[in-house]
């Protein structure tokens, strides 16, 4: 958006110097020199190594000795929530050939799907879409030859259920049929009256998710557009030199930026996966690391000398243009973004189906009807992560980089690095690094950090209220 008008005073440090920032030669932020030193000393070559260390101790899978007991136990989601929205569309729709659509696509997630508590979850889909036949061959099969024991002893309840009906089942049994979550209730719905309120609640919260789904991707695809227009019209104004770029520093803080994000990333990311490798007795203790190595990465730069008011201003911990200017823009910003996250969220789907892998966040399965729980997981979601993580990616790391390179640079590494330690997976990484390189951009563009930290926001806020909706 082309924006000239000088920015207001700001109490707590606005940019308001109307000259560009920018040198009109490299595209880098002109700043007075900073404190003399080397390109590479021991203070940037050990702070890559902690990053680095970082990003190779979040990709190493828990060692065999200490995987759970049951490795089986959690219901995976994805295959839940397909079930629902299916089950939701029979209802409404009443259309006899949703099993046509549906299970070509059950079937195939459930090849991909290293859980095999999901071989039991397709049971009740498949049943309540019109395939009992089916429904019992699959049980018949799965006892015959059981992925592994805890399917082997749940087999026998669901076909004592199929063909004894629910009263034949024990408290107990109910319970454990139940553990599998909201397919299971589906189970021990199945042979129950439309009216009664077991059965009703069920469909109903199919019918819900149905409806949020729909609803989603309605509003996505009005995003989209509405994306597709503001993109093109961000590279026409900066095409022609009106789209004004508001990134600077006074002064450039030197390497404490770097190192305070290695402080960050290896405190915050790494010291609590070793902990829990380590001690898997003590669960609380991962959590002790998690403010003590924000608060160390915060003050770092004045540890080692750096001046508060050059690191603000570099880190972008400034009003910019006023709060709600800022917030707007970077909501302005996430959804110009949109188109390239849809692009990139294609090819994660093309890789997911040739690899056989899901990407999928643990968070996902803490959802459940407690609202402290739901409120809980919201102010992580969309609160404290964009504040945290905005603040030493797109504050600290991308201002260390964009003060030596250009911003197309820093916000690719900045996004990549964003990517590859968040707990999706590698498939997940062309999507993330999308996203991170985007928020890159709005922070070019605004300056503040208020702006990327609102976008991060909404991102975080969106997914995770569609999937309160749809599995709640």
């Amino acid at each position: 958006m082309p924006d000239n008008n000088p920015s207001p005073a700001d109490p707590i440090g606005s940019q308001t110097d109307t000259k560009d920032p920018l040198n009109p030669e490299t595209d880098r932020p002109v700043s007075s020199p900073g404190p003399s030193q080397r390109p590479w000393t021991i203070g940037v070559a050990v702070a890559w190594l902690l990053i680095f260390a970082t990003i190779a101790i979040m990709q190493k899978p828990q060692s065999p000795d200490r995987q759970p007991a049951e490795p089986d136990s959690s219901n995976d989601l994805t295959i839940q929530l397909m079930g629902r929205y299916a089950v939701g569309m029979k209802s409404f729709l009443g259309n006899a050939r949703t099993l046509e659509y549906f299970k070509p696509q059950l079937e195939e997630m459930l090849q991909r799907s290293d859980n095999s508590r999901n071989h039991l979850s397709l049971i009740p889909i498949l049943a309540e879409l019109g395939s009992r036949e089916d429904a019992l061959q699959e049980l018949n099969r799965l006892r015959a030859n059981p992925p592994n024991k805890y399917v082997a002893l749940d087999v026998p309840l669901f076909q004592q259920l199929y063909q004894q009906g629910i009263s034949s089942l024990s408290l107990q049994q109910r319970r454990d049929i139940e553990g599998y979550g909201w397919v299971g209730k589906l189970a021990l719905s199945q042979n129950m009256a439309p009216s009664d309120p077991a059965r009703r609640a069920i469909v109903q919260s199919a019918l819900k998710t149905f409806f949020v789904i729909i609803l989603f991707t309605v509003l996505i695809v009005a995003a989209l557009l509405a994306g597709f227009v503001l993109l093109i019209t961000a590279i026409a104004l900066r095409s022609r030199k009106r789209l004004r770029t508001r990134f600077s520093a006074a002064r450039d803080p030197g390497r404490s930026l770097l190192e305070a994000f290695a402080v960050y990333i290896f405190g915050f990311l790494a010291l609590p996966v070793l902990a829990r490798w380590l001690l898997p007795d003590y669960p609380i203790l991962p959590s002790l690391f998690l403010i003590p190595a924000v608060s160390l990465a915060l003050i770092w730069p004045s540890v080692r000398g750096s001046k508060w008011s050059d690191v603000r201003k570099a880190m972008g911990w400034t009003l910019g243009q006023g709060f709600f200017r800022e917030a707007g823009s970077g909501i302005i910003g996430y959804i110009a973004g949109l188109p390239l996250i849809a692009v990139s969220t294609i090819l994660v789907l093309a890789i997911s189906r040739s690899t056989g892998t899901t990407p999928t966040h643990p968070i996902v399965n803490e959802i459940q009807s407690d609202p402290f729980i739901l409120i809980l997981l919201f102010g992580l979601a969309s609160i404290w992560a964009p504040v945290v993580e905005e603040t030493f990616f797109r504050g600290a790391l991308f201002g260390y980089l964009r003060l030596r390179w250009s911003w197309p640079i820093a916000s690719a590494l900045t996004g990549f690095l964003f990517a590859v330690i968040h707990p999706q997976g590698w498939v997940a990484v062309p999507a993330l690094t999308t996203i991170g390189f985007i928020l890159g951009a709005i922070r070019e563009w605004r300056g503040s950090i208020i702006a990327p930290m609102t976008a991060h926001a909404l991102n975080n806020g969106t997914v995770l209220l569609l999937a309160i909706f749809a599995l709640t």
